[in-house]
């Protein structure tokens, strides 16, 4: 290789030119004898024929530049764990693990031993998954993994401060990141969990005030414990099951809500454009609202215990739709004043001893007869435009889960194929 040659990728190691600048400078060089020193070179380094020519030289140039950037890395690594041995944020640079290359990267923390209460902890990630679940340890373990953008240092760190834990990072250096916790099932303040376009997942566990916000991705809520849960996301599902709270406030659009053995004083529950599915709740005030959805609730109130000398209790009911049906399922022994409009559609009944204080296709008002003796209360209010309304018998064929699944299974598959059925219609 001749000296002109042999100046102008010394400039490229050295980071004096670009590669691109580098080829051009080369392509100056006659042709012929371009060729044949590359190809002279490729030989002596082993890279075969010599038809590589700049792509050996290239080659050799970025692999020494890579074994002298991960050399450093390592040095940082290890100066960072040293820092985090005796300080309660542990640092992560994405340099340390070659971040600059935009490859996914792992990471895990672990905090102190947690001898008392949580007063928080706050989990964001970003385009990917948070999962946090209870179990039974003494420590929250973190793991996770981070797509930096090039060039761009996350820096991610695990933050502990007076029981307050939570993940930072340079939210604008990063594609995405996934984060998945172990937390101990000691009594916990505040639960926070965000991302971005992807799902998050609660489970396990009790708390306080329990928070869930994210878009155009899912949110799954299963057995937890709560005071006030509150859920939000857009153009995705949200999930409830075995979920016990004071106050619950569920909101998304374009897609279901579906709650199962949700116990709780008050739950609001808000969508559009999708159904609404709720079975085996004792909610003791309810406000269901969506738009060209259905809306199914079953046993959704709670029989008195007749072992319970004081088993009084009252309900409130309101469901509200358009352009698609209703159906909710009601138990005996419970005394009702229901109130049902719609428009173009009709309403229909059969709860045993209601009085009807007006009664047409479009509108009906009734209340049990003795409602004041009944220990069990309920006020019902529902409203859905271009389409029917039924009220019907918990205890009667294919209502509710009263029923066994052979007994229901040709009713429940006609009425489910009704539901998909005025959905499709109402959404086309």
């Amino acid at each position: 290789m001749n000296d002109g040659r042999m100046k102008i990728l010394e400039m490229l190691q050295e980071g004096k030119i670009t590669a691109e600048e580098a080829n051009t400078l080369l392509r100056q060089f006659p042709e012929q004898e371009s060729q044949k020193e590359s190809a002279h070179a490729d030989e002596e380094r082993g890279y075969g024929d010599g038809r590589l020519g700049l792509r050996g030289e290239l080659k050799e140039v970025g692999g020494e530049i890579w074994e002298e950037l991960k050399g450093a890395g390592e040095g940082l690594k290890e100066a960072f764990e040293e820092v985090g041995e005796d300080r309660s944020i542990f640092g992560l640079p994405s340099m340390i693990h070659a971040g600059i290359f935009n490859k996914s990267q792992p990471f895990t923390f672990e905090s102190k031993e947690v001898s008392q209460a949580i007063n928080s902890l706050k989990l964001a990630g970003k385009n990917n998954s948070v999962v946090i679940e209870g179990y039974d340890g003494d420590t929250i373990k973190i793991e996770g993994s981070f797509d930096p953008k090039l060039g761009r240092e996350p820096n991610v760190f695990f933050s502990e401060q007076d029981g307050d834990f939570e993940i930072l990072y340079d939210y604008n250096a990063v594609y995405s990141l996934k984060i998945s916790a172990k937390v101990p099932r000691v009594a916990i303040s505040h639960i926070h969990a965000m991302s971005k376009n992807a799902t998050i997942d609660i489970s396990d566990l009790s708390a306080s005030n329990v928070v869930a916000v994210t878009t155009n991705s899912s949110v799954k809520i299963d057995d937890v414990n709560c005071e006030q849960l509150q859920a939000e996301t857009r153009n995705a599902k949200i999930s409830v099951e075995s979920v016990t709270a004071e106050h619950i406030d569920l909101a998304t659009t374009n897609s279901k809500i579906v709650l199962d053995e949700v116990v709780a004083k008050e739950a609001k529950l808000k969508t559009t454009n999708a159904a609404i599915k709720l079975s085996d709740l004792d909610v003791k005030k309810l406000f269901v609202k969506t738009s060209n959805g259905s809306i199914k609730l079953e046993d959704v109130i709670k029989k008195a215990d007749p072992d319970v000398a004081d088993g009084h209790s009252e309900y409130t009911i309101e469901a509200h739709t358009t352009n698609s049906r209703i159906q909710i399922c009601l138990p005996k022994e419970v005394g009702y004043k229901i109130q049902a409009s719609t428009s173009t559609g009709k309403i229909a009944s059969d709860i045993e001893d209601l009085h009807f204080q007006e009664r047409k296709n479009s509108y009906m008002s009734a209340i049990s007869q003795k409602y004041e003796e009944f220990k069990q209360k309920a006020k019902i209010n529902l409203s859905t435009t271009n389409s029917s309304i039924k009220i019907e018998d918990s205890g009667k064929l294919g209502c509710g889960k009263s029923c066994s699944e052979e007994s229901c299974k040709e009713k429940l598959d006609s009425d489910n194929k009704e539901s998909d059925n005025g959905e499709q219609d109402s959404n086309s």
